[in-house]
């Protein structure tokens, strides 16, 4: 990730909101709910996104949130938590949590193949 070369300030992080959602499954691929977890973590904005599956945290918590997951994908091993990031400049990140590790790539939404004329 490119995370690394942002230049903002710390005021400028602090005001940047940046859009999460996480889901939940097993190694076999069969969704499970995030809720009961929370209780595995005392950092509030995780906390709430386990909650809710969603949750408008801040720029500057962004590495805070991945090693918080990574914590609890070591204590739930038998699960992957799947971590989307919609952020303030617009692009987005998925990151996977599996025994303690995570695995991320950025990614961008494409309309290259969308055919308006499909629509008639």
């Amino acid at each position: 990730m490119d995370r690394e070369n942002l230049d903002l300030s710390a005021f400028e992080k602090a005001n940047k909101i940046n859009y999460y959602e996480i889901s939940c499954e097993t190694k076999r691929g069969v969704n499970i709910d995030c809720r009961p977890y929370r209780r595995l973590t005392s950092f509030e904005p995780l906390f709430r996104l386990l909650e809710k599956g969603y949750n408008e945290i801040k720029e500057m918590m962004y590495e805070e949130v991945l090693k918080e997951m990574e914590k609890l994908s070591n204590i739930q091993e038998h699960f992957i938590f799947q971590v989307t990031i919609y952020t303030w400049d617009k692009k987005y990140y998925r990151y996977w949590f599996l025994n303690g590790y995570s695995y991320g790539t950025q990614g961008e939404i494409k309309f290259e193949e969308f055919d308006k004329n499909k629509l008639k």
